[in-house]
C-alpha cells in the first residue's frame, strides 16, 4: 500500500494505472486523489475527461465497469469511480445486501489498458485479505487515505489555504487540526473560518471560538482544575462532564493516573532527574510530565501520596457500592483543595 503523498507524486512521474484502490477514513484525500487522476489523464491525452461516479452499495459494479468498457462520444477517456466498495472490507461493513463481484473480479484480473481508469473507494481501515477480490485489487495501486499525522495534516491544510487564498496563521492551523482530529473535517471547518474571519487573517482565537474542542479537552481541563485545588471552577465544570456523559469511574481512574504522574514529577524535582528520563520511567509523553511538574509545585511527596491514597480509597468504595460516584468525584475535589491549603503542614518525603 502506498501512502497518499507518494501516490500523488507518482501520478506526475509514472504511467497511470488502469485501476486505483483508495482505502481509508478520509474522504477529502480520496477526492483530491480522484481529481489529480482526472487532471493527469486530461494532460496525458490532451482531451476532456469524463468523471463518473456510482455507488457499489446501491448499484453494484456493473455501471462502473460498463463505463470502463465504453467509448465516450464527447471525451477521449473517462475516470469511473466506484464509491463505497464494501466488498473489499471485512464482514459487517456493508449496509445492504451482498452484490455479485464476479464481473468486478474479472475486470481487475484483466483491465483495459491505456484508456479509461477505474477507481475503487473503500471507507475503512483495512482490506479483507481473505477475499479473492482483494487479492486481485492488490495487484494494482492501493493508496492509503487514512488520517495523516498532525504535522502532515497541518501541511495539507496550509496547502489548501494557499490554494483558496485563505490567510491563516500556522498556530491556527495546528489548533484546527488538533480540534478536528480528521483532515476532512478540518477542511470543512477551514472554509467556515474563512467566512467567519472575512477579510482578515484567521487567528488561533477564531479556531477556539468557532470549532468545538474534542471531548477529552473538557475532562483534562477539569482534571487540571481539580488537582490544582481550584474548587469553584472545578465544581462548575464537573456538571459539564456529566452532561457530556463522562463516566465517573473513568474520571476517578484519570485522577489516579494524573496523581501518579505528579508523584513522579515531585520525586524528579528532588532528585534532579532529567525530564526525559522521568517521562520514560512513568511511561508518559514529555508534555504530560511537564504539566504534572507544574501541578506538583508546592506539594511534598507525602502530600501527593496522601492524594493517591484518597483516590485509591474512593475507587475501592465505588467498586464496593459504598459511595455515590458523582458525589465522590466532588468530594475528591474538596480534598485536593484542602491538601493545598495546608501544603506546609507535612514534611517533605525523603
Amino acid at each position: 500500500m502506498q501512502d497518499w503523498q507518494t501516490a500523488m507524486k507518482d501520478l506526475q512521474t509514472k504511467p497511470l494505472s488502469p485501476v486505483y484502490v483508495l482505502l481509508g477514513t478520509e474522504p477529502w484525500l480520496m477526492r483530491r486523489f480522484i481529481e489529480a487522476v482526472r487532471d493527469r489523464l486530461a494532460e496525458a491525452t490532451g482531451q476532456p475527461v469524463d468523471l463518473n461516479r456510482s455507488s457499489f452499495e446501491d448499484d453494484g459494479a456493473e455501471a462502473a465497469l460498463a463505463g470502463c468498457e465504453t467509448v465516450s462520444l464527447f471525451a477521449s477517456s473517462s475516470v469511473q469511480v466506484l464509491e463505497n466498495c464494501t466488498a473489499l472490507l471485512p464482514p459487517g461493513k456493508a449496509k445492504s445486501g451482498k452484490h455479485d463481484t464476479t464481473l468486478l473480479e474479472a475486470y481487475l484480473a484483466n483491465p483495459i489498458q491505456g484508456g479509461n481508469i477505474l477507481i475503487l473507494t473503500a471507507l475503512g481501515e483495512k482490506l479483507d485479505e481473505r477475499k479473492k477480490l482483494v487479492k486481485l485489487a492488490k495487484k494494482h495501486v492501493v493508496v492509503d487515505c487514512s488520517t495523516p499525522a498532525a504535522h502532515a495534516a497541518a501541511a495539507l491544510v496550509q496547502q489548501m489555504a494557499r490554494r483558496l487564498a485563505i490567510d491563516v496563521t500556522s498556530d491556527a492551523i495546528a489548533e484546527l487540526v488538533r480540534r478536528t482530529q480528521r483532515l476532512s473535517v478540518a477542511m470543512t471547518e477551514l472554509e467556515k473560518l474563512h467566512v467567519y474571519a472575512w477579510g482578515r487573517t484567521i487567528q488561533v482565537e477564531d479556531v477556539q471560538t468557532l470549532v468545538a474542542a474534542p471531548s477529552e479537552d473538557d475532562i483534562f481541563h477539569w482534571i487540571d482544575l481539580a488537582v490544582k485545588g481550584q474548587v469553584k471552577a472545578a465544581l462548575d465544570a464537573v456538571d459539564d462532564l456529566w452532561i457530556a456523559g463522562i463516566d465517573p469511574f473513568a474520571v476517578i481512574a484519570l485522577l489516579g493516573r494524573q496523581w501518579r504522574l505528579i508523584w513522579y514529577a515531585g520525586r524528579a524535582a528532588q532528585t534532579h532527574e532529567h525530564p526525559r528520563d522521568t517521562a520514560a520511567l512513568a511511561g508518559a509523553p514529555p508534555f504530560a510530565m511537564k504539566i504534572a511538574a507544574e501541578q506538583a509545585r508546592g506539594l511534598s511527596l507525602g502530600q501527593i501520596e496522601d492524594m493517591l491514597l484518597l483516590v485509591a480509597d474512593a475507587e475501592l468504595a465505588l467498586k464496593q457500592g459504598r459511595r455515590d460516584p458523582h458525589q465522590t468525584v466532588e468530594w475528591l475535589v474538596l480534598e485536593f483543595a484542602a491538601a493545598r491549603e495546608n501544603r506546609h503542614t507535612r514534611a517533605s518525603y525523603t
